[in-house]
């Protein structure tokens, strides 16, 4: 049976005798030896939430405490952060005890893609005993050495696979702290807050990202392919991918079809609609270790220029779709 904590006034009456002080006072210590140092083990967070705000299209994120305030020094948010000598395995408990924010400036888009769903992990880093926000599309693990580079504030943080933070910083130890989902209209105009927002730790074992065209594409080339639903996954980790495209003509046509990230093909296809107006599916599926941009599926319409590929032929809005899962 755990050891209840004593009452205050196991202390404070007046009828108290001193043995039982000496009892109340063992049993106090017992109980907070199994309650345990809330910080005493790595990568340990404490008092710590994250606030967003949006404003001049730039995104903010704002440390806050428990109460939705900034930290002090008497309201500390704490982080345990490893050792930023790769080779030595303690780690440090730094305290946060002032504001702490980062802008993602207007024109940034963190590698983000007009109207879809992107991530953004967030980080403390630890700059000699001193902990500073950062920001990346890619999830870097939930601790470790990195090195940043400047968000700028000049909308050019613009790479999904750069951790960037107020300064940039070499070869310092990072925690991940938070994730959010968010989806901006044009990317880098930062005018909505996250529609999902976690702190850590979450599930990372399976990432996912999904997307669906919102209009059709038109095929109006028959010597190029036209890109249709896409994600931005980043550039790192191993993805299962799979999606369908929609396509029609206003003839018998035949399409190619293929699913790569804008270098490296991972599966692709060739059908021929029924004629006129007949539409069909398309599905092509594969695996990719470092994608080296947005994973999509393009077509082209081999026959006339009057194809199309459709995002809402079904009245599903989910005609044309692609998913890709993180899987390493």
């Amino acid at each position: 049976m755990p050891t209840a904590l004593p009452l205050a006034t196991s202390f404070t009456d007046a009828s108290v005798t001193e043995g039982q002080e000496k009892t109340a006072l063992t049993n106090l210590r017992a109980a907070l030896a199994e309650i345990g140092d809330p910080l005493g083990r790595p990568g340990a967070i404490q008092n710590l939430s994250l606030a967003f705000s949006v404003a001049a299209s730039a995104l903010t994120c704002n440390v806050k405490t428990r109460a939705g305030a900034a930290p002090s020094a008497i309201d500390p948010a704490s982080v345990a952060m490893r050792n930023a000598t790769l080779a030595t395995g303690d780690f440090n408990v730094r305290n946060i005890i002032a504001a702490l924010s980062l802008v993602i400036s207007s024109g940034s888009t963190l590698g983000h893609t007009n109207a879809v769903a992107g991530n953004i992990y967030w980080y403390v880093i630890d700059f000699g005993g001193v902990l500073e926000l950062a920001a990346s599309t890619t999830f870097f693990g939930q601790q470790g050495i990195v090195s940043t580079t400047a968000e700028g504030g000049a909308g050019a943080a613009d790479s999904a696979t750069v951790m960037y933070s107020v300064t940039a910083r070499s070869n310092v130890a990072f925690r991940c702290i938070g994730h959010t989902i968010d989806t901006q209209t044009t990317a880098g105009t930062w005018a909505a807050v996250p529609t999902t927002a976690e702190l850590a730790p979450f599930d990372t074992s399976l990432p996912q990202i999904t997307n669906s065209l919102g209009a059709d594409v038109n095929l109006n080339n028959t010597a190029n392919y036209f890109d249709g639903p896409s994600v931005p996954q980043g550039t790192s980790g191993t993805w299962f991918v799979s999606g369908t495209v929609s396509c029609t003509d206003t003839a018998g046509a035949e399409f190619e079809v293929k699913l790569w990230d804008g270098t490296n093909v991972i599966a692709s296809a060739s059908h021929r609609n029924a004629g006129a107006n007949s539409p069909i599916s398309i599905a092509v599926s594969g695996f990719i270790t470092a994608p080296a941009g947005n994973l999509r599926i393009s077509v082209k319409d081999l026959t006339t220029v009057n194809g199309k590929i459709l995002f809402n032929n079904s009245g599903n809005s989910k005609d044309s779709t692609i998913t890709a899962i993180r899987i390493g």
